[in-house]
């Protein structure tokens, strides 16, 4: 573990050649940034083990080369985002103990790459 706080910093949204993203177990709060949608060529991104709130951004649908989210252990609310069919690369999802309520999206099933 780290002890990386605050917000996660936006200006890593502009780092638009970024392919792997690790920022997990960190005291990072906040939401993520709005920056994080332009992240088009991201590939791995795991924010586990940190305080993120707020609702799951709908903006990381533009992440279409996402291959692995890793998003547990945090505090997001409300139900998540219908937005798994912009993920058709994803193969391993991890989202538990992150505070979402609700059904799990049935575009969920859309993911035919998806093992983990």
């Amino acid at each position: 573990m780290n002890r990386l706080s605050g917000p996660i910093p936006s200006y890593l949204g502009n780092i638009t050649s970024l392919k792997y993203l690790s920022l997990e177990n960190n005291l990072f709060s906040g939401t993520i940034p709005p920056e994080f949608g332009k992240l088009v060529n991201l590939e791995n991104l795991t924010l586990s083990a940190n305080y993120l709130v707020g609702k799951f951004p709908s903006f990381l649908a533009n992440l279409s080369n996402i291959k692995e989210l890793r998003i547990s252990s945090n505090n997001f609310s409300g139900k998540m985002p219908d937005i798994f069919q912009s993920w058709k690369q994803l193969e391993k999802l991890e989202i538990q103990a992150s505070g979402f309520e609700g059904p799990i999206p049935s575009s969920l099933a859309l993911l035919h790459n998806l093992v983990e």
